[in-house]
């Protein structure tokens, strides 16, 4: 990291996630690295969720899929992660439902008896429309 500093290198964090959900640990990703880089003086573009750019070609790819535009009153966005998720959703203008048994498991009890206003109190911050929530992802 040091040679790309004195280099004046920007780093580009394509998933700005500080910490990520990798079997039954927690681990660092991205967005850890990223402010690492920044601390130490470093230029750091962010690219993915919660930027806008990514849910833009979301949306542009399922248009195309779909063939016909897609009313965003009908579209769901999924995470585990009040920074990202959550804060993506609430931009640009969608719902949540948020997984609350990965990176903040252990503040909601989420595979006991979860609390719906803790969930409620966590997911206030980013603005998003918490349309539920569940502890894990299925089908």
């Amino acid at each position: 990291m040091s040679l790309w500093l004195k280099r004046g290198l920007p780093m580009i964090c394509a998933n700005p996630d500080r910490v990520v959900e990798h079997g039954d640990r927690l681990i660092y990703c991205g967005g850890a690295l990223g402010d690492l880089y920044e601390a130490r003086g470093g230029k750091v573009l962010m690219a993915g969720k919660p930027y806008r750019p990514i849910y833009d070609q979301a949306l542009a790819l399922a248009e195309q899929a779909a063939g016909h535009s897609l009313d965003r009153r009908r579209i769901l966005g999924i995470g585990d992660s009040v920074r990202t998720d959550a804060m993506g959703a609430s931009q640009f203008g969608i719902d949540l439902l948020f997984i609350t048994g990965s990176i903040h498991a252990g503040e909601l009890d989420a595979f006991g008896n979860v609390d719906p206003q803790a969930v409620a109190e966590l997911v206030a911050s980013s603005g998003a429309n918490l349309a539920g929530f569940m502890p894990r992802l299925g089908w």
